[in-house]
């Protein structure tokens, strides 16, 4: 089974929503939120999540969603590299600028 790697820049993507959410919505409704977040990204690991190659982005870059949160990662035989987790307003080609394995 493949390995799923969040590189730093994505961790800290994650804390950021945690931040976000538990300040908008409260701590229950953040639980639930980052649970189905997981839950996606394990879905990456087994391939029972839609994904969609973003070459237009960056190459080799692919993405899943989660609710209005886009992750992007890489994958190889051996690991799901995530990228970065991105809510869908955002401008993903700015935020995709740094090559992958730079920040890991």
């Amino acid at each position: 089974m493949k390995r799923l790697v969040l590189t730093e820049i994505a961790k800290s993507d994650l804390a950021s929503i945690r931040r976000y959410s538990t300040r908008t919505w409260g701590r229950d409704q953040t639980t639930k939120y980052m649970d189905v977040l997981r839950d996606a990204m394990k879905g990456l690991v087994r391939g029972t999540v839609l994904t969609r190659a973003r070459d237009d982005l960056r190459p080799a870059i692919q993405m899943a969603t989660s609710g209005r949160l886009s992750i992007f990662f890489e994958a190889d035989n051996s690991r799901i590299l995530v990228v970065r987790i991105l809510h869908d307003s955002m401008d993903y080609r700015r935020h995709l600028n740094r090559p992958a394995g730079e920040d890991v």
